[in-house]
């Protein structure tokens, strides 16, 4: 829908495939369909990008979708584009790149890290995944949105200052003390490199991968 002729387009953040229904139902020009893989917020469903996925391009097929969950490679973006997804959105790899404006020490927990270093606790908003460190260890997680309402009755204005104050700690390199969101896609990153780089290798990986794929249809 164009207004005041602005083409924008309206995508949005679907972690659940419930949440799916209600964009579709608000009409959003498409979705991005996001996985527990992911760093960041994410819903109690807990349901991987692989099988919401194909929750959502089953009952939307006509629907645009960004995959978003988990990618950090040409394998993951050829497997995406398979499933009906037109396009990938990666925190984590952009995270760790040469031009990203994040403090170093944010940036080089990337290439050693394996997918197990990360791990889900209560957010600000529902469950997060972040890099597990001290702050993490002393965090537990919810277990449903009805007892997330339950503890927020209970915040103070001092509360929200404290915790999104270790937000702020990542920023600036605290990444010990700090809550530090990334994804399990940091165990498949092995670099810091250039946006330009990581994007043309992200590509010539995915079309090998879907040369080779479409081999095995006769």
């Amino acid at each position: 829908m164009i207004e005041s002729g602005s083409e924008i387009k309206h995508f949005h953040v679907a972690p659940a495939f419930w949440l799916a229904d209600k964009c579709v139902a608000a009409g959003v020009d498409g979705l991005v369909v996001t996985g527990t893989e992911g760093g960041g917020h994410q819903s109690y469903e807990k349901v991987s990008t692989l099988v919401l996925m194909q929750q959502v391009v089953q009952k939307y097929p006509d629907m645009p979708v960004v995959a978003c969950g988990g990618f950090a490679t040409g394998q993951g973006l050829a497997a995406a584009l398979s499933m009906g997804a037109g396009a990938i959105a990666m925190g984590s790899r952009f995270i760790a790149s040469k031009e990203s404006e994040f403090h170093e020490d944010f940036k080089n927990i990337v290439p050693s890290a394996k997918a197990q270093d990360t791990t889900l606790v209560t957010g600000v908003l529902a469950p997060i995944r972040l890099w597990k460190n001290e702050y993490t260890a002393h965090h537990d997680l919810v277990a449903s949105k009805e007892e997330k309402m339950v503890t927020e009755k209970d915040l103070t204005l001092e509360d929200m200052i404290k915790i999104n104050r270790h937000y702020e700690m990542t920023y600036e390199g605290n990444i010990t003390d700090g809550a530090v969101p990334l994804g399990q896609s940091i165990g498949a990153i092995h670099s810091i490199d250039s946006v330009p780089d990581i994007i043309d290798s992200i590509i010539k990986d995915a079309e090998k991968y879907l040369k080779k794929a479409s081999t095995y249809v006769k």
